[in-house]
């Protein structure tokens, strides 16, 4: 697990190794373990490759990155894991390639030489690298199949340049510090700059799945997997709910044994629920060493997972460490959280707070269940979306905004039911279906805090099943712009590695083909999982309601933390980047609706965490609109 960055500069006297070197900087908190900048010689310009390491296979000097292929000439710097290297291995070595360290990015380098750009095919993992192909004089960029890792990329007339965070791309100065009014409105409507985009002009992110190759000033890209097609073509509507599930178990199994491959120590995160409850179960199964567990608490009843996860730790007889969370902990966080956090998004202190405590506990790399809700079906809109499309279809438009009305005015604030008031009235057009609980703020609450509108969008193929409209949808955009971008930045602040079993490829491809009915006929959010695994798991994670791990944020912000979000919710001239984008007085409307349990806690903390980003983070690069 690394930061890497890189820049091709073409006919410039600007230094590329100056440039380079400046990124991997503003990013050595991922790679605690040192980190290096090599100068290759290129055509048209110059070109600079570098890297900082955080060790998890061979942790000698000898896996330092970038690395060199000597009998080639190529070189790569590399941030992830592929976990079937020791098999890619073998293979390799039976074609005459020798190895001089123990770690994937030789095996990733020499794949690449032995079978060009069709290498990211037998990959599997997460993974994003950057290989200088130097019989070819061509740059490669890559990122995996799902988007676990991400490269951001600056590609303009004079040069591309990329990095794994985008603080580097500015500490680089591979693109200006301005604010993007798309992104900024992709981030009110869900939380999170969709991507491609970014919430900084000219930066984009590497599509997943994807492979891009620079030939001097031209580049091609190619999509070498698409889980749409993949789904489509491995259709398995006719198989039933015991064969599906062997199928299910058997992929499972592998997922999590391929992520157990460390040379550094190793545990879980542990929450109450099936899919932690799922890794834990096989990971204790199959690990060489005991297996250490982490958790995070609250004293608060109603948040605690205390006793599921305490049961779940001594079933599978592990290690556990427990982290007692209180708003003070998350007070004392904010500075370091918003110092961390590349990119806004409403989600990130928690995946702070668990990284930290698994830090804590002397651990460099962690299994993680995310990913279980998007394949499985674990959320509330795999059950309300399609309500929503047969309502919108059959029902007329004024019949709709009445029973949005109604809906606004009788579901608990804290309902995700209530945020689709607008979609139900056809007054929101870029939403989906599958994506209207997911909304903070609505078209015109958007157009009323900043001119810029969002962009309508549907992340799923019109012939895909309900359910995995749904799966399209949640993995497109919350998964990819919330949860992973945040669980690498946040796991990389600490020099943590947080690996996803249940995201493996094959396992989404397993399940995501299988007709619906086997995905949802049963007890529970999701039965599939739950017969996959059966007794392994206990008791108490097949029967309890979904939960999740969230912190307690509504009390936190009318108690401890309310001085310090009231102070920048408050301000008459909000200032900074975000803020001058803003209407301070909407913003102000919208807190004292807060207050008044009008409005959920998502919406004024998306508005606090964008502006305390925006005056903090990028303060350095004097950030503009």
């Amino acid at each position: 697990m690394c930061g890497i960055a890189g820049a091709w500069i073409w006919d410039s006297d600007r230094s590329a190794r100056a440039d380079v070197t400046a990124a991997t900087k503003a990013m050595a908190h991922r790679g605690p373990d040192g980190g290096a900048v090599v100068d290759l010689r290129a055509p048209y310009g110059t070109l600079a490759l570098g890297a900082r390491r955080l060790a998890v296979q061979d942790l000698s000097a000898r896996g330092a990155q970038p690395m060199c292929n000597p009998q080639t000439g190529s070189v790569i710097v590399f941030n992830g894991e592929v976990y079937n290297f020791r098999e890619l291995r073998r293979q390799l070595s039976a074609r005459g390639h020798t190895f001089r360290t123990g770690t994937d990015t030789e095996v990733v380098l020499h794949g690449y030489d032995e079978w060009g750009v069709d290498c990211l095919e037998r990959f599997a993992g997460m993974f994003a690298f950057a290989i200088w192909d130097a019989r070819a004089g061509r740059l490669v960029l890559a990122r995996d199949r799902l988007g676990v890792k991400p490269l951001y990329t600056a590609v303009t007339g004079s040069q591309v340049a990329f990095a794994s965070e985008i603080r580097a791309m500015l500490a680089g100065g591979f693109a200006e510090p301005r604010l993007s009014p798309a992104g900024l409105a992709g981030y009110l409507s869900l939380g999170a700059a969709r991507e491609p985009g970014t919430l900084i002009e000219g930066v984009d992110v590497l599509p997943p799945g994807t492979a891009r190759e620079f030939n001097g000033r031209t580049f091609q890209t190619r999509r070498y997997w698409d889980l749409r097609e993949q789904v489509a073509r491995r259709s398995e509507n006719s198989l039933g709910r015991a064969t599906a599930a062997d199928a299910v178990r058997q992929r499972l199994g592998q997922a999590v044994q391929r992520r157990l491959v460390s040379d550094a120590p190793l545990g879980v995160l542990l929450s109450g629920g099936i899919d932690s409850a799922t890794v834990t179960a096989l990971a204790a199964r199959d690990a060489d060493r005991p297996l250490r567990t982490v958790s995070a608490v609250f004293d608060d009843p109603c948040f605690s997972e205390r006793d599921a996860m305490r049961a779940s730790s001594a079933q599978f007889g592990t290690e556990h460490v427990e982290t007692i969370l209180g708003p003070e902990d998350a007070r004392d966080s904010l500075d370091a959280l918003f110092a961390a956090m590349d990119q806004p998004t409403f989600d990130g202190l928690n995946i702070y707070l668990v990284a930290q405590a698994a830090r804590g506990a002397g651990l460099t790399a962690v299994l993680s269940g995310i990913g279980g809700d998007e394949v499985f079906g674990g959320y509330p809109s795999f059950r309300i979306a399609p309500w929503l499309r047969r309502v919108r279809r059959f029902v007329p438009p004024q019949v709709g905004r009445i029973a949005g009305a109604g809906l606004r005015r009788t579901a608990p604030v804290s309902s995700r039911i209530r945020r689709v008031d607008g979609w139900l009235a056809r007054s929101d057009p870029t939403l989906p279906a599958e994506l209207a609980t997911r909304q903070l703020f609505s078209r015109t609450e958007i157009q009323a805090l900043t001119s810029t509108e969002a962009q309508a969008f549907d992340p799923a193929p019109p012939a895909a099943s309900p359910f995995n409209r749904v799966a399209f949808a949640e993995m497109d955009v919350y998964m990819r712009n919330v949860l992973l971008r945040d669980t690498d930045v946040m796991g990389m602040a600490q020099g943590l590695e947080i690996r996803e079993p249940l995201l493996d490829h094959e396992l989404v491809e397993t399940v995501l083909a299988l007709g619906d009915d086997v995905k949802r006929r049963g007890p529970g959010p999701k039965p599939l999982l739950a017969r996959a695994l059966g007794r392994e798991l206990p008791p108490h994670a097949l029967r309890r309601k979904k939960q999740g791990f969230s912190l307690p944020l509504d009390q936190w912000m009318r108690g401890a933390l309310r001085s310090e979000v009231e102070s920048v919710m408050r301000e008459s001239s909000m200032g900074g980047p975000v803020g001058d984008a803003l209407d301070p007085d909407v913003v102000a409307s919208m807190w004292n609706e807060f207050l008044a349990g009008r409005r959920h806690w998502t919406a004024p903390w998306a508005i606090y965490v964008a502006k305390r980003w925006g005056d903090g983070l990028w303060a350095g690069h004097a950030l503009g609109v």
